[in-house]
């Protein structure tokens, strides 16, 4: 509904003027005006309003349309009443056309500027204008000045005449400018909105040579040629595509393609196509351009082509490009750390363009995701399955040694109800061998379920000496000696049990890696507190064998379990996932003596907050 009531704006009017008013410029011109003046305040509003993110470009437009429209003002009441009007008047109509087309070019220029750097640009822009100026003398300048041939040397020196012939001349070389700026800005721009934009700017300048020459033939008593109405329709165009978007049109490497893409190449070739074919024509004699309203007509011809090539053209691109926009969206998604579902990772295109080609291709590009996603799919479920055998394998290789001790226990019982101290050991291997169990059954399920934590206030140095003693009578005999060096308020906001479980899983590796990697019947872990403000460090250090440096950043992943005899590979990344919940983080080096060295950080506590329900992860 919008669209058709903008192209009613926009057509209507040139129509019942040239159908019932041909004579007259009356609607023409008030059309004309109150789209200007449309114009002026809607750029004013944004400026106002901060709502274009180009301010300059905003401004520019604001002046070029408010001079433009005194300079019509002027020019309609002049021709509509058939009046000599004061030279001041006619001047200053004159200066503002002039002032009109400089804006204009300082406005196409600063926005098309970064895309002048390459050769191709600078060659079109310069061959654009070469030609242009050349058109521009031959029809309309050589007129002017040949109207006073033969007039003496004081004639020109006229304060008047000379006025109109410099104003004139600046005039035609910034009108000139304009297309030369606009050709590869119509044929570059990739989205609707700026293309339009440009094309209906384009329009202004094309009907203008009509115009000029119009108005240097033409009587004041006749009627005027309707070449007037390629400069309303253009002018009428602007105002409705800045008012149906309220913006600026934005020229950036989003919005202006290069040369070298569908495109462009394919309507730089209906253009050359048309050019040379029309040059053929006029090089026969079968087209003849007499003078500027014959220039005009071919003009116009040579803009529908590159208008409406254009509009194929961006089509045709806007489905291509479409594949390249949506994986660019996935690698976007992927990157920013979204999780997409394997029906999400590539989707189904569900469009057509009812072009042959890049049907096609997108029919294509549709049975290859087709077939991506259902390997994708296979891939995940093979994924799943081997994480699952591998972790039952672990688990399986880690419980059948518990159950062994425990069934080897039980079938010596009669033989330990006489020896209480063989008795007690047992019974000590007992709860050894099941806290082993219950301990890797609780990293799985940390590991894989959803944990809410409770924070409090805690001591880490008393959280550390009760993990120890846990741990101590499961150190299988080994002379582990457990080293401490507490310093300054230690109190972190924690929840306990679950940061007791990972300083249990990373000395329980600790004295894995010092009796079973490294060998040793003894060995040192070392504990140690620091306050960093705001921030609590524990380091937890061993002297057993260090770890290959390329094998440090991988310790905490799920499954790895380098060197080790059993074991789910789940402890040291339960590790990671609790501290990450508690908002900390962890890490390991190798320690210049040997062993390796796990480096926790938490956040402080001031000992005042409330307990509270941590966010899951």
């Amino acid at each position: 509904m919008k669209i058709a009531l903008a192209l009613a704006y926009v057509f209507l009017p040139p129509v019942i003027t040239r159908l019932f008013y041909p004579e007259s410029v009356f609607i023409t011109g008030m059309h004309t005006h109150i789209s200007e003046l449309g114009i002026f305040s809607l750029m004013i509003y944004l400026i106002v309003k901060k709502r274009t993110p180009d301010l300059k470009s905003a401004r520019l437009l604001a002046l070029a349309f408010l001079l433009v429209f005194f300079a019509d003002f002027i020019y309609t009441y002049k021709f509509n009443f058939a009046l000599d009007i004061p030279l001041a008047v006619s001047r200053f109509s004159s200066l503002c056309y002039s002032g009109f087309m400089i804006t204009l070019s300082v406005y196409l220029f600063s926005s098309f500027r970064r895309f002048l750097k390459d050769k191709v640009s600078l060659a079109l822009c310069s061959l654009s204008f070469a030609v242009f100026a050349y058109l521009n003398f031959e029809y309309i300048l050589s007129a002017i000045y040949s109207r006073n041939v033969g007039s003496s040397f004081s004639h020109y020196l006229n304060s008047a005449q000379y006025f109109y012939y410099a104003n004139t001349t600046v005039y035609a070389f910034f009108l000139t400018v304009n297309i030369s700026l606009l050709i590869p800005l119509v044929i570059r721009t990739r989205r609707f909105f700026e293309n339009f934009f440009c094309a209906a700017l384009l329009l202004v300048p094309i009907s203008d040579f009509a115009i000029r020459f119009e108005e240097i033939t033409r009587a004041k008593s006749s009627a005027p040629t309707p070449f007037g109405h390629g400069w309303e329709i253009g002018i009428v165009s602007v105002f409705m595509l800045l008012l149906y978007k309220k913006k600026t049109p934005e020229f950036t490497k989003d919005t202006v393609v290069s040369y070298f893409s569908i495109r462009v190449i394919l309507v730089a070739l209906i253009l050359v196509f048309s050019t040379l074919l029309i040059a053929a024509l006029f090089r026969l004699d079968i087209v003849v351009i007499r003078d500027a309203f014959t220039l005009s007509n071919t003009l116009f011809v040579l803009y529908l082509i590159i208008f409406l090539s254009n509009l194929i053209s961006i089509r045709i691109s806007s489905h291509v490009m479409a594949l390249g926009d949506h994986l660019e969206n996935i690698h976007k998604a992927k990157s920013a750390g979204a999780e997409l579902t394997p029906e999400a990772r590539l989707e189904i295109l569900d469009r057509t363009a009812n072009i042959y080609e890049v049907d096609n291709i997108l029919e294509r590009y549709n049975d290859l995701t087709n077939h991506a996603n259902k390997l994708q799919g296979m891939a995940i479920r093979n994924s799943r399955l081997a994480a699952i055998g591998q972790t039952t394998q672990m688990v399986a290789h880690d419980v059948r040694k518990p159950f062994a001790l425990i069934k080897h226990v039980l079938s010596a019982f009669e033989e330990l109800r006489s020896d209480p101290a063989g008795l007690e050991t047992a019974k000590k291997d007992i709860q050894g061998a099941l806290s082993h169990v219950e301990a890797m059954i609780e990293d799985m399920m940390d590991f894989s379920r959803e944990v809410k934590l409770l924070t409090r206030p805690e001591s880490l140095s008393e959280l550390v000496h009760e993990t120890v003693a846990a741990l101590k009578p499961g150190a299988g005999g080994a002379d582990i000696r457990f080293h401490y060096d507490f310093r300054g308020p230690d109190l972190a906001l924690i929840d306990r049990q679950r940061l007791k479980r990972a300083i249990s899983n990373i000395v329980g590796n600790a004295v894995e890696a010092i009796t079973v990697t490294g060998g040793k019947d003894s060995g040192n872990i070392y504990f140690r507190t620091a306050d960093k403000g705001g921030r609590v460090e524990l380091r937890i250090g061993n002297d057993g064998p260090g770890l290959p440096e390329e094998d440090l950043p991988r310790i905490f992943d799920s499954f790895f379990t380098k060197d080790k005899q059993g074991g789910t590979g789940l402890g040291l990344a339960s590790a990671r996932k609790i501290m990450e919940l508690h908002g900390g983080t962890i890490s390991a080096v190798n320690r210049a003596g040997g062993g390796v060295e796990f480096l926790l950080r938490l956040p402080a506590s001031s000992g005042k907050e409330a307990p509270a329900e941590a966010r899951p992860a």
